[in-house]
């Protein structure tokens, strides 16, 4: 099987037929969404918002599996296996922090929620610089 086209992808919308363009890093066109079924009675399509949904997800795929591959190798870490309590040895709570914040950051990219608050941010707030004090 070929492998897909690199990412990031862009989408560009052709404004007198409504019909939008999906470019490769380079601005390579390689796909084209119509805006309806073509059909005598055309059924139309949202072209412009499904080509937007495609790009964002397939520039966010890689941050996704990696977040979320990374939070799943935590489990094994992060239960006891004799009474099923949550327990995490110091050198694990780093990891897990730095997993669950790239899953965060992900999710953020894709669902376009405010980024969420970084262990810095808090510091800084604690310090009296006024960060950190919402998260949106």
């Amino acid at each position: 099987m070929a492998e897909h086209t690199p990412t990031p992808w862009t989408v560009d919308k052709v404004h007198f037929s409504g019909e939008c363009h999906l470019h490769g890093p380079n601005g390579e066109e390689f796909a084209l969404l119509y805006v309806s079924d073509g059909a005598d009675d055309p059924e139309p399509y949202p072209a412009e918002a499904n080509a937007a949904f495609i790009v964002k997800a397939v520039n966010n795929h890689g941050a996704l599996v990696k977040a979320l591959t990374d939070l799943s190798n935590m489990y094994s870490h992060a239960w006891d296996s004799v009474d099923g309590n949550l327990l995490m040895l110091g050198p694990s709570i780093d990891r897990f922090e730095k997993a669950h914040h790239a899953a965060q950051v992900a999710l953020c990219a894709v669902t376009g929620a405010p980024l969420p608050i970084s262990d810095e941010d808090l510091d800084a707030d604690v310090s009296g610089t006024g960060k950190g004090v919402s998260n949106g």
